[in-house]
């Protein structure tokens, strides 16, 4: 009977042990190395770069155009806010947001200004913007997910969260040939306190 009672009593704490470490092993940051966030950004340049080449299509050169020409126009104009209003008030771009063959997002038309500035503050491509926006729901979908995650080797950073690939995508040129990712993208230390600090918002 006491040897029973021993080995259940072994049993329980072994049990106890493992999910203990279940745990620790979920709420223990993830730190990318440099061959994972290669990884990472090929995984997602298999996907956006034909999604955005779509876009570049859908939206026209002429159309992208007018939106770079009322965005540099807007500029002049002493702070955010009356440089908002004097792009999303141009007759122009009216027309590109009312554009039923192109049928575009609300999250589109009132994100556009404010990305294209933020861009531009960070001195990235503003030109690549209308493209990740009008692409973006498109590489995040179903589809497009599981091509990214399968393209990802390393087991625990499959998981990856569609705000993560949102984010990389902010930091998305397909105007360079060789590794498609702006400069200004954080460094391996940078993103990994990122990913520290929030663990949760970039991985699933």
């Amino acid at each position: 009977m006491k040897v029973i009672k021993i080995i259940v009593f072994c049993i329980i704490l072994l049990v106890f042990i493992c999910n203990k470490l279940e745990l620790f092993t979920n709420l223990s940051p993830k730190i990318l190395s440099e061959y994972d966030m290669h990884q990472i950004k090929k995984a997602i340049d298999n996907v956006a770069y034909n999604e955005y080449l779509n876009a570049q299509t859908k939206i026209g050169n002429n159309y992208m155009k007018i939106i770079i020409d009322a965005f540099n126009e807007s500029l002049v104009k002493k702070n955010v806010e009356k440089q908002k209003k004097a792009f999303e008030s141009d007759e122009l771009i009216k027309v590109i947001f009312n554009d039923e063959k192109l049928d575009l997002s609300k999250k589109f038309k009132e994100s556009l200004f404010m990305e294209m500035d933020e861009a531009y503050l960070l001195n990235r491509n503003i030109n690549m913007v209308p493209l990740r926006l009008y692409s973006e729901n498109n590489i995040i979908s179903k589809k497009n997910y599981k091509r990214i995650t399968e393209k990802i080797l390393s087991l625990e950073f499959k998981n990856i969260s569609d705000f993560f690939i949102l984010y990389l995508l902010k930091f998305y040129d397909i105007s360079q040939k060789k590794t498609r990712f702006d400069r200004s993208l954080p460094t391996i230390n940078e993103l990994n306190k990122k990913i520290v600090d929030n663990l949760s918002l970039f991985f699933n």
